[in-house]
């Protein structure tokens, strides 16, 4: 591209240029102003504040959904049955842990009551049909 012969006459053609260019001297005070200026710090709350408020923020946003869940908890009425797949899920865990303790004994098994009122439960209702005999 260029050779060394122009890249050295640009060269000293711009430095030329920006000797000749007209500047303003600064004050007196100036280096004092700008050394103050980076002395400054800001105060310890400030800096520990900006540090902490990534955390905070989504922290207070976590305890304000926890409290309106546990008000609307305390406003459910109390008494109320729950649903029937928790109670057939307590009731399964009971017996297979009587089972596992060894409660359900031999002597268990044979006071079960095998009658017929008893095993009604398997039977198939009949629905007979009205004005049909057969």
């Amino acid at each position: 591209m260029f050779d060394d012969l122009e890249d050295t006459r640009a060269d000293r053609a711009l430095r030329a240029g920006l000797r000749d260019l007209l500047t303003s001297e600064p004050s007196a005070d100036f280096e004092m102003r700008i050394l103050t200026a980076l002395e400054r710090r800001p105060p310890w709350w400030w800096t520990a504040w900006s540090a902490a408020r990534p955390a905070i923020s989504p922290a207070i946003c976590a305890l304000t959904i926890m409290l309106l869940l546990l008000h609307l908890a305390q406003q459910a009425p109390m008494g109320a049955l729950p649903p029937r797949s928790t109670v057939i899920a307590r009731e399964a865990a009971s017996r297979s842990l009587r089972a596992m303790t060894g409660e359900a004994s031999l002597e268990s098994m044979d006071n079960i009551d095998l009658t017929s009122t008893s095993l009604s439960f398997l039977s198939h209702p009949t629905r007979r049909i009205p004005g049909k005999r057969g």
